[in-house]
């Protein structure tokens, strides 16, 4: 029963939601997994929470000025992918949002290159 009073109490503050998803571009290791397994979570919990965390990616991300999902693009982006775990968990909670609410792969992948602003292969 804790579960599930738990659980509707975060469904109707999206405070913690934005809070949650600020926490996965934590410079902690452990944060992050953490974070990222309790997004997981509420993302599970019903498919009418996908709309809910995508709603709090796009707030948090747009008062960063950058582009949604820019912290879990971070995450697979990092250069040494020492952390495997960390990878699995990130891409779980990508897959486990709905094809129709997430963005495009090309999309993804224009979102990652303007955050890092990489030269292109023409560019080098």
């Amino acid at each position: 029963m804790l579960f599930v009073d738990g659980m509707n109490g975060v469904i109707h503050h999206p405070e913690t939601l934005q809070w949650l998803y600020t926490l996965t571009g934590s410079v902690s290791r452990l944060l992050v997994k953490t974070a990222l397994k309790l997004l997981i979570v509420f993302v599970e919990y019903a498919e009418s929470n996908s709309p809910l965390l995508i709603s709090a990616v796009t707030t948090v991300d747009a008062k960063r000025g950058v582009k949604s999902w820019t912290n879990l693009m971070d995450v697979l982006d990092e250069k040494n992918g020492a952390d495997t775990e960390l990878l699995v968990f990130t891409m779980t909670l990508i897959n486990k949002v709905p094809t129709r609410q997430r963005p495009e792969p090309s999309e993804t992948r224009t979102i990652r290159d303007q955050n890092h602003q990489r030269p292109g292969p023409s560019e080098t």
